[in-house]
């Protein structure tokens, strides 16, 4: 991600995961790209989805997990409570693919006009 991404992001509390430094050269494999870049580690998890609350979710699978739909839209997932505990941004443990951010990491990537580039949906409470 670029530096005004991970400026945003260094503002909220990451969880178990983090911000690392990237080194971006050219298709050549050795021109440097000029800039700062970072690379995001999810590391943090919480089991926090609604499932049987939630609409455009694939599964549960045979592992108990769910895929997003292709075309999820605003409110199709549902969260508990338990979303706003910690971290401010993460992966729920029976979500296969994407992450969540809390309100307020996800207010403040809509005032830096990042919401398009991290493809931000609103969820529910439940």
């Amino acid at each position: 991600m670029t530096e005004k991404a991970a400026s945003v992001l260094r503002r909220f509390d990451l969880g178990s995961g983090g911000l690392y430094p990237l080194e971006m050269v050219r298709y050549d494999g050795v021109t440097p790209v000029d800039g700062f870049f970072w690379a995001l580690n999810f590391g943090e998890k919480k089991n926090a989805l609604a499932m049987e609350d939630s609409r455009s979710v694939d599964g549960p699978n045979g592992r108990g997990n769910c895929t997003p739909e292709l075309w999820v839209k605003d409110d199709d997932f549902a969260v508990t409570p338990a979303a706003l505990d910690g971290a401010d941004i993460w992966g729920d443990v029976r979500v296969e693919v994407g992450f969540f951010v809390s309100p307020r990491l996800g207010q403040a990537l809509h005032k830096a006009d990042l919401a398009k580039v991290f493809h931000l949906l609103r969820c529910r409470i439940v």
